[in-house]
């Protein structure tokens, strides 16, 4: 019984020190980035996101981000470019010539039934939000940008997703 215990440790142990290992044997790839301030230098944004593309044919988008509006929505795509370039670029598009809504692009949400709703920052100002995208996304999908309350063409804050 105590080899068995030992075991367990040992291979939960060995997942630890693997894991990202562990994740591309699954065929699994994760990047992940840290938000930074773009359009407006000195907003307070923080914060980080995580791309998960599965070994199942899909791919998952998860942020964490502080200093937002307390009680604001605010739009979140993942773009196709770097934040250094073009501001993170357009939206990715799973089709390019496909229409500029979910599934065919990744959104972030912080409400789970509703894919569309947007980043919804807690009385904090902190947001947690979600995506899910039934394709893999291909190399181009490069970053995460938070677009401003009330205006999407100021761009808020940008992660790299490397």
């Amino acid at each position: 019984m105590s080899a068995i215990r030992i075991t367990g440790v040992a291979v939960l142990f060995t997942g630890l020190l693997i894991g990202p290992a562990t994740l591309a044997s699954a065929g699994a790839q994760v990047t992940r980035g840290d938000f930074a301030p773009l359009d407006i230098p000195d907003y307070p944004v923080s914060g980080h996101a995580t791309m998960v593309r599965t070994g199942s044919g899909e791919t998952k988008v998860s942020v964490e981000v502080s200093g937002l509006e307390p009680g604001a929505t605010y739009a979140s795509h993942v773009h196709n470019r770097a934040c250094s370039d073009m501001r993170g670029g357009g939206h990715y598009m799973n089709d390019t010539a496909g229409p500029a809504t979910p599934p065919n692009e990744l959104w972030l949400s912080s409400d789970p039934k509703n894919p569309s709703a947007g980043l919804s920052a807690n009385p904090a100002g902190n947001a947690n939000g979600h995506g899910t995208a039934p394709w893999t996304a291909r190399p181009e999908a490069r970053s995460v940008v938070i677009h401003q309350t009330g205006n999407p063409a100021v761009r808020i804050a940008c992660a790299d997703l490397s």
